[in-house]
């Protein structure tokens, strides 16, 4: 297991980011990781890593429970781990890569028009399956069609 300090490159205009099913967010964190996904944190172009304690980190694990931060509850420390993401958080992360993709990239996209799953992936972290891909892009889609309807009437009361 090695420790990595890890957050989102400030550069990249994101508040938060998922790989390897952990989201990573602008403050440096610590972690403890095998040396496959340290690998993988380290070659993401997202993050910004670092084996030596960063200026700005912030400590926050007490001394008594190295798992609790000052406000007592679980913190994001080495000792902690990596903590799985709930089915509500995997579906807003894929809905953030699937806004934040490239439409002129023909690679981010199916034959279909639908993004592709295994760009999603990529850019996530973890799994997408075609039906959570499916969900998002509907609820996207519902939302796209109304703003034009709405707009629409807007126009034609014009």
């Amino acid at each position: 297991m090695s420790k990595v300090y890890v957050r989102v490159k400030p550069k990249m205009g994101l508040q938060q980011f998922h790989r390897c099913a952990i989201m990573f967010t602008l403050a440096w964190a610590l972690f403890e990781v095998d040396d496959a996904t340290k690998e993988r944190l380290e070659n993401e172009q997202m993050l910004e890593t670092s084996l030596e304690k960063p200026e700005g980190y912030v400590e926050t694990a007490s001394v008594d429970n190295p798992n609790q931060d000052a406000t007592g509850t679980a913190g994001n420390t080495a000792a902690s781990g990596p903590t799985e993401l709930s089915d509500a958080e995997k579906l807003a992360a894929i809905k953030e890569a699937m806004t934040a993709l490239d439409k002129t990239v023909d690679g981010n996209w199916t034959k279909s028009g639908l993004p592709n799953a295994t760009v999603l992936t990529a850019a996530v972290g973890f799994d997408v399956s075609a039906a959570q891909r499916d969900e998002v892009w509907a609820e996207l889609e519902a939302v796209r069609l109304a703003a034009e309807a709405a707009a629409a009437g807007q126009a034609g009361a014009q």
